[in-house]
C-alpha cells in the first residue's frame, strides 16, 4: 500500500483549521484593572517621661510600610461604559483593599522600664471592602472593613455602608456594623478605646449604626445631617451576671455639615458642627471663610472650639473638662503650576481655672504654621513647619514627605 504526502494547500488548511476554529468559536475576553501602591516612612522624634530623678527623654524611631490594592471593572463588559444615547451611568464594582506594617524602634524599646502602650509592631488592615457604584441607577454600597474620616470623626467599622441618591440632589445613607478596637486582630493602633491596657472593655464586641440625609450640590451647596452611635457590652471587675448582660451607650452624636460655594464671587463659607447626645453639649464646632482672589490666591478665616471627647464608658467622662478657642487666618498661593505655598497664624485660648493661674501656667498663646508643596507627574513632595504656644508650653517642629 503506497500513501501519497499531502499537497502544501492541504496541509496549510490542516495546520491553519484549528487556529480558525479557535478564533469563530472564542468569546469576547474580559479583563480587571488593577492598582498596585506601595509607599514607607520613617519618623524620628523624642519623648519626655517624667521619673523621681528627673525628666527622661526616650528616642523614638518609627518605620511604617503601606502597601494598597484596587481592582476595577470588575463588571465592565469590555465595552465604552458610555455609550451614545444612554443617560444612565454605569454599574462599577471595585475591590480596595489597604494594609499597613508597623515597626518600632528607639531607646524606649531597650529600657527596663519600657512604656507598653507605646509598642505597636503589628499589621493593620486598615481598608477591605467590596465597593459598589450606581447599582439600580442610585444605590452605591460598601462592604467589609470601612474606614471614614470627616469632621464629624474618624471611625472605622466591619460592615455594610448603603447611599441612596435621590431626586434633586438629595441622598440617603444607613451603615451597621462592629467598630474597630486596636484590640481585635488586624486593627489599626489609632482606634484605641478609652480604657487601660487589657481592660474587658478594649475587648468587647461594640456593635455601631449610622444614618445622614443631606444635599449634594444643589446650587453648589452641600449640606449633611449625620447621626452615629456605639454600643458595647463589656464585663465589669466584680459585674454580677445580670449586669453583665446590660448592653451600654459608648457613644452618640450629631453632625450638621454645610458648605457653599457662592457663585461669580469665588466665595466658600462652610460650617461643622457635632453634638453630644451623651454629655448634652457641642464638643466640636468649626466655621471658615474662604475667599479665592484672582486665580492663583486664596484667603481663609476660620474659628475653632473644641472640647476633649471620650467613650461613654471611659473613666474620662466624669473629669471636667473645658474648651479652647482658636482664630486663625490662613493664605495660600500657587507659585507655579507644580508648586503653592502657604501660611497660617492663629490665636488659642484655653480654659483656665484658679489653681492654674497661681501656678502661672499660659493658658493662651500663638500658633503659627508655613508650609509648601510639590505635585507633578513624577514627584510629590511637602514641607510644613508648625509652632504652637500656650497651654503645655511652646512646641515647634516640622514634618518633611515626599513620593
Amino acid at each position: 500500500v503506497v500513501v501519497s504526502p499531502p499537497s502544501h494547500g492541504l496541509h496549510r488548511l490542516c495546520v491553519l483549521a484549528p487556529l480558525i476554529l479557535t478564533l469563530l468559536m472564542a468569546a469576547p475576553a474580559q479583563a480587571y484593572d488593577f492598582l498596585i501602591t506601595a509607599r514607607t516612612e520613617g519618623y524620628g522624634y523624642q519623648l519626655r517621661r517624667y521619673q523621681r530623678d528627673g525628666v527622661l527623654f526616650l528616642n523614638r524611631r518609627r518605620m511604617t510600610q503601606y502597601l494598597g490594592l484596587r481592582v476595577y471593572n470588575l463588571l465592565d463588559p469590555g465595552q465604552d461604559p458610555f455609550r451614545p444615547g444612554s443617560k444612565e451611568p454605569p454599574r462599577l464594582l471595585t475591590f480596595n483593599l489597604l494594609m499597613r506594617f508597623d515597626t518600632d524602634f528607639g531607646g524606649f524599646m531597650a529600657s527596663p522600664t519600657s512604656i507598653q502602650e507605646l509598642e505597636n509592631n503589628q499589621f493593620d488592615l486598615m481598608i477591605a471592602a467590596l465597593e459598589g457604584r450606581n447599582f439600580l441607577g442610585r444605590v452605591d454600597f460598601s462592604l467589609g472593613r470601612i474606614y471614614e474620616m470627616d469632621l464629624m470623626d474618624i471611625f472605622a467599622y466591619d460592615g455594610l455602608k448603603v447611599r441612596i441618591n435621590l431626586p434633586w440632589h438629595l441622598f440617603a445613607e444607613a451603615g451597621f456594623g462592629a467598630q474597630v478596637s486596636r484590640a481585635h486582630p488586624l486593627s489599626r493602633a489609632v482606634f484605641e478605646t478609652d480604657s487601660a491596657a487589657g481592660d474587658a472593655a478594649a475587648q468587647a464586641w461594640s456593635p455601631t449604626f449610622s444614618a445622614a440625609v443631606g444635599l449634594d450640590g444643589l446650587w453648589d451647596l452641600d449640606l449633611k445631617l449625620a447621626y452615629r452611635g456605639a454600643v458595647s457590652q463589656a464585663a465589669k471587675p466584680g459585674a454580677t451576671e445580670a449586669e453583665a448582660d446590660i448592653w451600654g451607650v459608648d457613644q452618640e452624636l450629631i453632625y450638621l455639615g454645610a458648605a457653599w460655594q457662592v457663585p461669580v464671587l469665588g466665595l466658600r463659607p462652610s460650617l461643622g458642627l457635632r453634638y453630644n447626645l451623651l454629655t448634652a453639649e457641642v464638643d466640636d464646632l468649626s466655621v471658615a471663610l474662604a475667599q479665592r482672589l484672582a486665580s492663583r490666591h486664596a484667603v481663609t478665616v476660620a474659628y475653632l472650639r473644641s472640647i476633649p471627647h471620650f467613650d461613654g464608658d471611659s473613666i474620662f467622662s466624669i473629669f471636667d473638662t473645658e474648651p479652647y478657642h482658636e482664630a486663625s487666618l490662613a493664605y495660600s498661593v500657587r507659585i507655579l503650576a507644580p508648586l503653592a505655598a502657604h501660611v497660617r497664624l492663629g490665636y488659642r485660648s484655653y480654659w483656665e481655672d484658679e489653681q492654674e493661674a497661681a501656678q502661672d501656667a499660659r493658658p493662651d498663646g500663638w500658633t503659627a504654621g508655613v508650609g509648601a508643596r510639590w505635585r507633578s507627574d513624577q514627584v510629590r513632595a511637602g514641607l510644613d513647619l508648625y509652632y504652637l504656644d500656650g497651654h503645655g508650653g511652646l512646641s515647634v517642629g516640622g514634618d518633611l514627605d515626599g513620593a
